[in-house]
C-alpha cells in the first residue's frame, strides 16, 4: 500500500474511508438482498405447499362435516381411533429415512443414488409396518383377550392399514420431490387423492353406508393418489444402491427412529387412550377440534420440509446467521398468520361448531379452547426444532421428545377417565386429553427454544409478545361489538372475519410490525401470476 493510500485509510473523512462505507454498505445490501430474495423463494414454495395443506384440511373438514351430522359421533370416533393407532406404527415404515433423505440431499448425495437408497428400504419398511400392526393386534386379540368395542371397530382398522400402507408408499415419492424442492409435484398429487377420499365419504354420509365404506373411501383415495405420483416420477434419475449408501443414510436414520417413534406417540397418544380408556365418542368430541385447531400447524409443518434442507445447507456452510435470520422471519409470519384464527375461534367458536357440525356439537368447544393455545405453542416453536433436527442434534430432540411424551401418558391416565387400576381420576374424558396436550407442549417449547439458543445462538422472536397483544385487544373490540349486535343471523360471522383481520393488521401497522415490506414481501409470495409459471415450469420440466 503506498503512502497516499495509507494516508486516506487513516483518515476517516478521507475518500479512501467513504469508499470502504460504501463498499461496506453495498456488501451487506447485497446480502441482505440476497437472504430476502431466498426467503421469497422459499416462501412461494412454501405458500404452494401451504395452498395443498390449506386444501387436504379443508377437505378433511368437509369430511368431518358430513360425517358427523349425518353419521354421529360414534362413526368420526371408529374412522379416527384406527387412523390414529395406525399412525402410532407409521414410524416402522419409516425409521427416520425420510427425514435422512432430506438431509443427504441437501448436503449433496448423489441424487440418482440418494433416490434409489431411499425408496429400496421405504418398499421393505413398509412391508416391516403392515406385518408389525398384523402381529401387534393377534397378539392384543388372543393373548390377551382385547375385544374391539365393535366389530365395525375391527373391520375399519384393518382397512385402514392397508391405505396406510400404500400411503407409506406414496409418501415416500412426496419425500423425493420436496428433496428436489419440487414442491408443484410432490403436493398436486397428495391434493388430489384427499379429494378423491373427501368426496368418497360424502357420498358415503349422503347415502346412508355403514361407517365400514368410510374405511373403503380412504383405501380408494390413497391408491388414486398412488398412481399419481407414479406417473410422475417417470424421469426422476434413480441408481441401485449399494451397502455403502445405505450405511450411510443409516448413520443418520437410526438415531431419528427414537425422535420419530416417540413423536407420532406424541401426536396420537389422546385419541389412542381416548378410545381405550373411554369410548368412541369421547375419541369423536376430541377429534373434532384437534381438526380444526390443527390448521394451526399448516404453515409451520409447510414449512419444515423446506426448512430442513436449507439448515441442512446453511449448517454445512457454517452459516448461522442465514440459519437465525430465516428462523426469525419464519415465527414472525407464523405468528401473524394464525393469531386472527385462535381469537376468532375463541370468541365465536361455540357458535361456529353448532353452525357447521350441529346441535350436539358444542360439546366439543371446551376442548377446542385448550387445543388453540397448545397448537400456537407448537406452530411458532417449530422452526427451532427443524434447526435441533437439521444440525444433526438428535440426542436433544431425543430427550425432549421423550420428557414430553411420558408428561403426556402420565397426564392423561390421571385425568381421562373415571379410574385407573381401581383407584379414581378425575374422569375428565376428552378435555383431560386436551389439558395433557396443552402442558406437554407448553414443556415442549421452552426445551426446544433453549436448546436451539445453544446450537445456533437462535433467540424467540420477542416481538410475537406484540403480536399477542394487539389480537387481544382486537379480540376484546369485536367481542363488545358482537354483543352489541348479536347474533341475529349466520351470516354475521362471515362479517365479523374481516373486520378482526382488518383491526388486527391495523394496529400491527402502529405498532410496526406489519410494514410495507412485509405486505410487498406477502403480495409478491401470494402472485398468481409468478406461481402459476412456477407450477406449469416445474410440472412440464
Amino acid at each position: 500500500m503506498n503512502e497516499k493510500a495509507q494516508e486516506f485509510s487513516k483518515n476517516e473523512d478521507g475518500p479512501g474511508s467513504n469508499k470502504l462505507k460504501e463498499t461496506k454498505k453495498e456488501e451487506a445490501g447485497s446480502k441482505n438482498s440476497t437472504i430476502q430474495g431466498q426467503s421469497r423463494h422459499l416462501a412461494r414454495k412454501s405458500t404452494l405447499s401451504l395452498g395443498s395443506n390449506v386444501l387436504i384440511t379443508l377437505f378433511g373438514l368437509v369430511s368431518l362435516i358430513f360425517v358427523k351430522r349425518y353419521m354421529g359421533y360414534q362413526a368420526v370416533g371408529i374412522l379416527a381411533f384406527s387412523i390414529a393407532f395406525c399412525q402410532m406404527f407409521s414410524i416402522v415404515g419409516d425409521l427416520g429415512f425420510s427425514s435422512t433423505h432430506l438431509k443427504r440431499v441437501g448436503e449433496g448425495l448423489d441424487p440418482a443414488l440418494a433416490n434409489g437408497t431411499y425408496l429400496t428400504v421405504k418398499a421393505l419398511l413398509t412391508l416391516l409396518m403392515g406385518a408389525t400392526i398384523f402381529i401387534w393386534l393377534f397378539i392384543q386379540k388372543h393373548v390377551f383377550n382385547y375385544q374391539f368395542s365393535s366389530e365395525e371397530q375391527e373391520v375399519v382398522l384393518y382397512l385402514i392399514i392397508v391405505q396406510y400402507m400404500l400411503l407409506n408408499i406414496g409418501m415416500s415419492f412426496k419425500t423425493v420431490f420436496s428433496a428436489r424442492l419440487e414442491i408443484a409435484k410432490a403436493n398436486i398429487p397428495h391434493t388430489t387423492g384427499r379429494f378423491t377420499v373427501m368426496a368418497g365419504k360424502v357420498l358415503v354420509a349422503l347415502t346412508g353406508l355403514s361407517v365400514l365404506y368410510l374405511g373403503g373411501a380412504e383405501l380408494l383415495g390413497t391408491f388414486a393418489m398412488l398412481l399419481f405420483y407414479l406417473l410422475l416420477f417417470k424421469g426422476i434419475p434413480i441408481k441401485k444402491t449399494n451397502w455403502q449408501a445405505v450405511k450411510y443414510y443409516t448413520s443418520f436414520a437410526l438415531p431419528m427412529v427414537f425422535i420419530g417413534f416417540v413423536g407420532s406417540l406424541a401426536y396420537n397418544v389422546d385419541k389412542v387412550m381416548l378410545g381405550y380408556l373411554a369410548n368412541a365418542e369421547e375419541v369423536g368430541i376430541y377429534t373434532i377440534p384437534q381438526r380444526i385447531a390443527v390448521t394451526l400447524l399448516l404453515i409451520s409443518t409447510t414449512l419444515t420440509t423446506i426448512l430442513f434442507v436449507v439448515f441442512s445447507e446453511s449448517y454445512q456452510k457454517k452459516q448461522f446467521s442465514e440459519i437465525r435470520e430465516i428462523s426469525a422471519r419464519s415465527e414472525k409470519y407464523i405468528s401473524i398468520f394464525t393469531l386472527p384464527f385462535i381469537v376468532f375461534l375463541f370468541i365465536f367458536g361455540k357458535e361456529s361448531l353448532i353452525l357447521v357440525f350441529g346441535e350436539d356439537s358444542s360439546a366439543s368447544f371446551p376442548v377446542l379452547e385448550i387445543m388453540l393455545v397448545a397448537l400456537y405453542l407448537e406452530t411458532t416453536m417449530n422452526p427451532y426444532h427443524v434447526q435441533i433436527v437439521a444440525t444433526g442434534n438428535l440426542k436433544a430432540a431425543g430427550w425432549i421428545a421423550v420428557l414430553v411424551l411420558l408428561l403426556n401418558i402420565l397426564l392423561d391416565f390421571i385425568l381421562v377417565p373415571d379410574e385407573i387400576g381401581g383407584l379414581p381420576a378425575f374422569g375428565l374424558g376428552a378435555k383431560g386429553a386436551a389439558i395433557s396436550t396443552l402442558t406437554a407442549l407448553s414443556l415442549r417449547a421452552v426445551l426446544v427454544r433453549v436448546v436451539a439458543f445453544s446450537i445456533t445462538g437462535s433467540k424467540p422472536n420477542k416481538r410475537i409478545l406484540l403480536h399477542i397483544f394487539v389480537a387481544t385487544i382486537s379480540g376484546i373490540t369485536l367481542y363488545l361489538l358482537s354483543r352489541e349486535v348479536g347474533w341475529h343471523h349466520w351470516l354475521l360471522l362471515f362479517i365479523y372475519a374481516p373486520l378482526l383481520i382488518a383491526l388486527y393488521l391495523g394496529l400491527l401497522r402502529l405498532v410496526g410490525e406489519f410494514t410495507k415490506e412485509d405486505l410487498r414481501f406477502y403480495m409478491d409470495t401470494l402472485n398468481l401470476g409468478k406461481m402459476k409459471s412456477y407450477v406449469l415450469k416445474e410440472m412440464k420440466r
